[in-house]
């Protein structure tokens, strides 16, 4: 009888724990079903027109002007369906400024705070770039800025260290990331990422990338 206790017991724990994580899933379904739909005047401005172009790409929304002088990146707020902000980025959009809509899991920026990784890189007409956004998508966006301006700091401080004396590039070698930058990664990451208008990269052969650093910002 004992032994058969002994035996039950965790099996309730399980059904227990499995009972709790299923309440949890539902609760949290219910929570992001429940959120702020587009209009119909933010329908109407997912419509291309003779100032704008909106495309759908990789799931974010995109308004592009036909010479973008800079980029926007836009996080959505909170249980809030992305394309209610459709109005404003087509505004900025006919001031000359290509928006990237961003689509967040459950509407919900928290979920994906590095939604803008490797969005610049698509746009190659464009240097400059801002990321924003309402809300909790805005507290996000601010977050991801954060840590990029560390990581640009980093950046600049390694190329003074190693650049050398006949040349204005600095190679990234595989084997250095780790120790500077935590990651392997960061060139594809992060390196793409930054305006042009502050650092210079080129790929190399087997993986490693050189770059280099605005006089202004030395």
């Amino acid at each position: 009888m004992k032994n058969q206790k002994k035996k039950s017991f965790p099996r309730r724990v399980f059904l227990c724990l499995l009972a709790v994580l299923l309440a949890v899933c539902v609760a949290f379904g219910v929570y992001v079903s429940d959120y702020y739909h587009a209009d119909p005047a933010a329908e109407d401005a997912m419509v291309s027109d003779r100032f704008v172009s909106v495309t759908e790409q990789n799931g974010n929304w995109v308004f592009a002007p036909e010479s973008p002088t800079a980029g926007l990146i836009f996080y959505p707020g909170g249980k809030v369906e992305n394309t209610a902000y459709a109005p404003l980025l087509h505004d900025l959009a006919e001031d000359g400024i290509l928006c990237v809509l961003v689509k967040m899991p459950c509407n919900l920026a928290v979920l994906d705070m590095n939604a803008a990784d490797g969005i610049p890189e698509r746009f190659s007409e464009v240097t400059d770039w801002y990321i924003g956004g309402h809300s909790l998508g805005g507290a996000m966006a601010a977050s991801y800025a954060a840590k990029h301006t560390d990581e640009l700091t980093t950046l600049v401080a390694y190329y003074l260290a190693n650049k050398p004396e006949d040349s204005d590039w600095v190679v990234l070698p595989v084997s250095s990331f780790n120790n500077y930058f935590g990651s392997t990664v960061f060139s594809k990451q992060v390196l793409k990422a930054v305006t042009g208008t502050v650092i210079q990269r080129s790929d190399m052969a087997y993986g490693s990338v050189r770059y280099r650093v605005m006089e202004e910002f030395l």
